[in-house]
């Protein structure tokens, strides 16, 4: 069973980011390992499931790679001339224009209490009812929810719209996982938010197990930020728990590039910490 000196463990062993001891030989059998003079990489192609675009994703970049002066440059000269490049690198590492960062992953490190936004300002209320699990009538309405959280992070990400149907399946995959579990926040009885977590997230690359935050949205007509703060308590509870690390993410808006470091350097004050950064490359044609 694990404990939370375990899941302490897991998150450090998340940070320092070092592969498992089978993830390089499981991409050589796999024929996605490219070996250059400046590192290793392990690479394929994988099309956008949002827009159907095109993409050549790099799972795993040796650090020495991405930090050579020809390094990163190997990336997008590997990739078919229609496929834009994504490319997970350590948190710490920058990367030039045209690189763009997509998403930033970050995991809990700090006290439970830290966890919850300073001066949220939120006292219980008689109209609020709390935190529960989805029951199957909120199923829908959670699905709505998923549905708006990803057209909305494709659109902030690429400036680019996705596909309806695309929108519709993947968030019918993200709930239809085993360790899904919705948490709902209530008032008057009625769902007025939720926080989606996979229970049963895994990390190919390091071999950790974690608790992700998927998601979390609240109604607008609330306290967005109290209900929030709430339901990520919620989440933090539950990963302490199960003693797991709880790892969430940050969207970058592309038109709003100040947005997402603003946001991370705020978690990180509450005693989180980023792991890695998702960055997009334009596919050699679109230059």
């Amino acid at each position: 069973m694990n404990t939370p000196a375990t899941a302490t463990a897991e998150a450090q062993r998340l940070l320092f980011g070092r592969p498992a001891c089978d993830y390089l030989a499981t991409c050589h059998e796999s024929g996605v390992l490219t070996r250059t003079p400046d590192g290793d990489f392990c690479a394929g192609d994988a099309p956008d499931p949002l827009t159907r675009t095109a993409r050549y994703f790099v799972e795993y970049a040796q650090p020495r790679l991405l930090t050579s002066p020809t390094g990163p440059g190997r990336l997008p000269a590997a990739a078919p001339p229609s496929a834009e490049v994504v490319l997970r690198s350590p948190a710490d590492t920058r990367l030039p224009a045209p690189w763009q960062p997509l998403l930033t992953y970050l995991v809990r490190t700090g006290p439970a209490a830290t966890a919850v936004p300073q001066g949220a300002g939120h006292t219980t209320t008689a109209e609020d009812d709390g935190i529960s699990p989805a029951t199957a009538a909120d199923e829908p309405l959670v699905q709505r929810w998923m549905e708006l959280a990803i057209s909305d992070a494709s659109v902030h990400q690429t400036g680019t719209r996705a596909l309806d149907g695309a929108v519709r399946e993947q968030a019918g995959l993200i709930l239809g996982q085993p360790g899904r579990l919705s948490l709902i926040a209530r008032a008057d009885g009625r769902p007025i938010g939720h926080a989606t977590l996979d229970q049963e997230a895994h990390d190919d690359i390091t071999g950790v197990r974690f608790l992700e935050l998927i998601d979390i949205l609240v109604d607008p007509e609330h306290d967005v930020r109290a209900v929030t703060a709430r339901l990520t308590q919620a989440a933090i509870e539950r990963a302490d728990r199960l003693g797991l690390p709880l790892v969430g993410h940050v969207v970058h808006q592309q038109a709003a590039p100040e947005h997402g470091p603003r946001i991370i350097a705020s978690l990180t004050a509450r005693g989180w910490q980023p792991l890695w950064v998702y960055w997009r490359h334009p596919a050699k044609d679109a230059r």
